[in-house]
């Protein structure tokens, strides 16, 4: 029997979290605990603040 891969909780969550960035800022999140902006740029070096705001903002909006 065939079901809506939309209902999965599995796909739904790999849509939210399924690019490169998030899934690190996640656990960098998870691990130290609220952590001030300036401080999550310096941790993420590789990542640009534009892209790491909008990122944020993103995961903001999905709850």
């Amino acid at each position: 029997m065939l079901q809506n891969p939309e209902n999965c909780a599995v796909v739904r969550t790999v849509g939210y979290i399924g690019n490169k960035w998030k899934p690190i800022i996640l656990v960098r999140l998870l691990n130290g605990g609220k952590v001030r902006f300036g401080k999550l740029c310096v941790q993420m070096a590789d990542i640009s603040r534009k892209i790491l705001s909008q990122q944020l903002k993103e995961l903001e909006e999905d709850d």
